[in-house]
């Protein structure tokens, strides 16, 4: 399984440098504007854009700094870029590699997300969440890798979808 290493360069010199913009953006306009609407029309909008297989068949470095970028924003805004992610990741590769990119992509989303977080905001780490970490991530981890022995590339591609729409639900309902 492999990224090429154009997309790895990509996503660190665009999308991780976005977070932080995400993040000051939520601290500056928090009260101003419902992001969790507008992250769940982006979502729902890129569902949409993915669809299109002709344009998946495009996808250029232009369009990968344009999805990394408001993924690293979404993600800072929301903490929802691991949506965006994985629909654009599911919609030009095939499984595996799909499956690899995202957990590349989104372990570096999550630990940039937290040291920045901490930095910008001073807050207290409550590490008692640690200890569900150690037990639900290597459980999920074998389960996700279980279960996707017998899920073929359609089946997965629906996955992503269905669990994106979902996303959007939720964004909007709570």
């Amino acid at each position: 399984m492999k990224l090429s290493s154009n997309t790895k360069y990509l996503f660190f010199l665009v999308c991780l440098p976005s977070i932080f913009i995400g993040l000051l953006f939520l601290e500056l306009y928090k009260d101003a504007i419902n992001f969790q609407y507008s992250v769940a029309v982006i979502i729902f909008i890129s569902f949409i854009i993915m669809k299109f297989k002709k344009f998946i068949l495009k996808i250029n470095d232009k369009i990968k700094v344009i999805f990394l970028f408001l993924i690293g924003i979404i993600h800072g805004v929301t903490n929802s870029g691991g949506t965006l992610l994985s629909l654009f990741m599911s919609a030009h590769l095939k499984k595996n590699n799909s499956r690899y990119g995202i957990t590349f992509f989104y372990f570096f989303l999550a630990v940039f997300q937290f040291i920045i977080f901490n930095l910008l905001f001073f807050t207290n780490i409550d590490f008692i969440y640690l200890k569900y970490i150690l037990i639900f991530l290597p459980l999920s981890v074998i389960m996700g890798n279980f279960i996707i022995k017998y899920i073929d590339e359609k089946i997965f591609k629906i996955l992503i979808e269905t669990i994106s729409l979902i996303t959007c639900v939720c964004l909007i309902l709570l």
